[in-house]
């Protein structure tokens, strides 16, 4: 029996591999060989291949492999006002791969009850006090609540108000 409405027996969420040619420019743009639109455009390629291989396979629920994001904690965080980011020699060591703090682009987080533009993948409803995910960051599909804070809390979203553990 296909069932055409989530929820469905499993879905794929979160990330794909990325492929020679994703970390290739990647590598390329860190050491400024490769702009940002021609990383993007590089990006955008893969994306669409990988959707159009999950769309084959049968999946309905597909994702962009996360091929933009350097890490999901970073990338948030990153955006909030007063976050400042610390580069170190040696970042939290993985057997066979070491990882290191990015800079995240500021437009990837909003604040209001939906996403603005094509990069709000972060949004902060000062109103109902929760934080959204939004996958696409358009605000045309729906974005998912992550957190719920306290209600006596004065957020004004800044980063005095987080504490990373």
């Amino acid at each position: 029996m296909h069932k055409a409405n989530p929820p469905f027996r499993a879905e794929h969420v979160g990330s794909f591999l990325r492929p020679p040619e994703v970390r290739d420019a990647r590598a390329r743009h860190e050491r400024g060989e490769l702009d940002a639109a021609g990383l993007r455009t590089i990006e955008d390629g893969a994306i669409e291949r990988l959707i159009r291989r999950q769309e084959e396979s049968g999946l309905q629920g597909v994702t962009d492999g996360e091929f933009r994001r350097a890490f999901w904690h970073y990338d948030f965080l990153q955006a909030l006002d007063g976050v400042e980011t610390y580069y170190v020699e040696q970042g939290i060591q993985f057997k066979g791969a070491a990882l290191k703090p990015v800079k995240l682009k500021k437009d990837f987080f909003t604040v209001g009850s939906k996403a603005k533009d094509k990069d709000d993948y972060q949004i902060f409803d000062p109103k109902k006090k929760v934080l959204l995910y939004d996958a696409d960051g358009s605000g045309k599909g729906a974005a998912y609540q992550i957190a719920v804070f306290d209600m006596k809390l004065k957020l004004t979203m800044n980063a005095a108000e987080f504490l990373v553990i």
